[in-house]
């Protein structure tokens, strides 16, 4: 069963520190802020792409680990192409055809995904050095000005992601955004989660509250069609483990779960456990969806301490809206308007079990 969310956060004893990343091919700075709680949680972040770069995480014998796959350096970092711990946006997740029509004119976006858009484009929000707003004792807070057109999306937009770190092992991510044009906009963090930090992630146990999936055809695009996950290996409503039904799947999870919820309501979405080290992980949004992701196309890729990252080295929980939206009426709207302020907050709380 899910714990709730503090109403009463504690920062005291809360520790934080900044030095830089690396330098990009323009010569501008990237940096790495750290934050470290009294219960030894440690978070690092960089504000090239928002990415959470490490999660040092106690087991219940005390061992420090690394719970998030990622990169040693900068370098690696500006390709990416798992989007290892990125913001994604302007939009999260694929586009068909990479267009949309708003407001009666067509829009063309850069193709990066079989002749579609995905998380963004060519170079997304997880390729730019965000500007650094404020850095207190428990939050970060980054903001990107995204131009008229960039990727072929309409209007400047404005966007500001604060992530706090509070003393009871919740991360909390709120996303902002303001805009001087109709456009959408869909944003999520797209960290790669393994609870024991080696090996694939098949025996660690996932619970999701959802009744239903979206279906997506073989390119993984939605087909608009919201399917029951009763008697199907979609079915996480109680807890599982992930490779008790991969196999049935094509090639492992990549699939949109429609949370069990009202629109804007902040409530329980997922649950992850490892039985070995003890360690939970469960997450909580005001987003309609979630897609749980199993790193199904990750081969031999060189990761952090020279490790070499294979398939289901780790899952993803990305609290977002739906894919292909844009081209979607019948899926929540992502449309903002000039006036509107766009904001969302995910919430992943990490816990230990005796």
């Amino acid at each position: 069963m899910a714990s709730k969310i503090s109403e009463n956060p504690t920062f005291a004893g809360m520790e934080n520190s900044s030095k830089i990343f690396g330098t990009l091919p323009d010569g501008r700075q990237a940096h790495l802020f750290t934050f470290k709680n009294e219960e030894g949680l440690e978070i690092q972040l960089s504000n090239f792409g928002g990415i959470i770069t490490k999660i040092l995480m106690p087991d219940r014998n005390g061992q420090v680990e690394d719970i998030v796959l990622g990169f040693d350096t900068l370098s690696a970092y500006l390709e990416n192409p798992p989007y290892f711990g990125a913001m994604i946006g302007r939009v999260a997740g694929r586009i068909s055809g990479a267009a949309f029509t708003l407001d009666n004119k067509v829009y063309l976006l850069s193709k990066n995904n079989n002749g579609g858009h995905l998380h963004g484009g060519t170079e997304g929000f997880n390729k730019k050095l965000w500007q650094l707003v404020s850095f207190s004792k428990n939050k970060l807070t980054l903001k990107y000005i995204s131009p008229d057109g960039e990727e072929g999306y309409p209007g400047n937009l404005e966007v500001e992601v604060s992530y706090s770190l509070q003393n009871n092992n919740e991360l909390h991510i709120e996303y902002t955004a303001q805009t001087d044009h109709p456009t959408p906009i869909n944003l999520t963090n797209h960290s790669y989660f393994n609870l024991r930090d080696e090996g694939n992630v098949l025996d660690q146990r996932v619970e999701i509250a959802a009744d239903k999936y979206l279906e997506s055809d073989e390119n993984i695009f939605p087909t608009g069609k919201l399917l029951s996950v009763k008697n199907t290996v979609f079915d996480f409503r109680k807890a599982k483990t992930i490779g008790q039904d991969i196999d049935e799947t094509a090639g492992g999870y990549d699939h949109v779960f429609v949370l069990d919820k009202k629109p804007d309501d902040f409530t329980f979405a997922a649950r992850a456990s490892d039985p070995q080290s003890g360690r939970s992980l469960e997450v909580y949004t005001t987003q309609p969806g979630l897609v749980f992701y199993t790193a199904n196309f990750l081969e031999d890729c060189k990761g952090k301490n020279g490790e070499h990252y294979q398939k289901q080295a780790g899952f993803c929980f990305e609290a977002q809206h739906f894919p292909d939206s844009p081209n979607r009426p019948e899926f929540p709207d992502i449309i903002l308007r000039p006036g509107e302020i766009y904001r969302e907050l995910s919430v992943y709380k990490f816990l230990l079990s005796d």
